[in-house]
């Protein structure tokens, strides 16, 4: 299994899942599965790992493919069905597993937002900006992707109020991630406040 460092080099746009967290959202596990269920019913199956950190990077891996292949033109609707049973099988396996379980969550969003379903998206990020106020992966995540879905919707109030909460809470993190997501954070609040 790879070491943390090298984990951590193969995450990208804020799934670093290296970092400590304080647990505090074992609720959200039992809201994934419930409000996730329908996902678990694609027809692929997905290898089962021996841990939670394996399956976790192959979900990320998975993920990662669909921005990657060249299949994504063609067949972009299978490959993120494969993204998302990928991230489904984290939930299904390691319920209890918190942080891997909303990192997972937080996947499942990503690629329905990628594939056009900003609703579901939307509510995803919304619930895990509430379930989960300890992970500070998931929160600047959900919120920065949020703020854009609403912004495409032309709510620009409350595109502006989560790019501003990213920019107040993370403007003195160290984590690299977190400061690219607070600068892109600072000039889309500007481009809103325009509007």
């Amino acid at each position: 299994m790879p070491d943390e460092r090298t984990m951590q080099q193969r995450t990208r746009r804020g799934f670093s899942i290296g970092r400590p967290l304080v647990h505090g959202c074992m609720a959200a596990a039992l809201v994934a599965v419930l409000l996730l269920a329908g996902c678990s019913q694609n027809r692929f199956d997905v290898t089962r790992h021996e841990t939670v950190a394996e399956q976790f990077q192959f979900a990320l891996e998975q993920h990662q493919a669909y921005h990657r292949s060249p299949e994504r033109l063609t067949n972009q609707k299978r490959l993120g069905e494969i993204g998302i049973a990928a991230y489904q099988k984290v939930l299904d396996v390691f319920p209890d597993e918190t942080k891997y379980v909303n990192r997972s969550r937080l996947g499942i969003a990503r690629i329905q937002d990628e594939e056009g379903q900003d609703r579901q998206a939307l509510a995803a990020y919304e619930a895990l900006i509430q379930e989960c106020p300890d992970d500070d992966v998931v929160q600047i995540n959900s919120m920065y992707y949020a703020g854009r879905i609403l912004d495409s919707r032309k709510d620009f109030e409350a595109a502006k109020d989560y790019y501003r909460t990213i920019v107040d809470r993370y403007s003195e993190s160290e984590d690299k991630t977190f400061q690219h997501l607070v600068r892109i954070s600072q000039m889309e609040y500007r481009k809103v406040r325009e509007r």
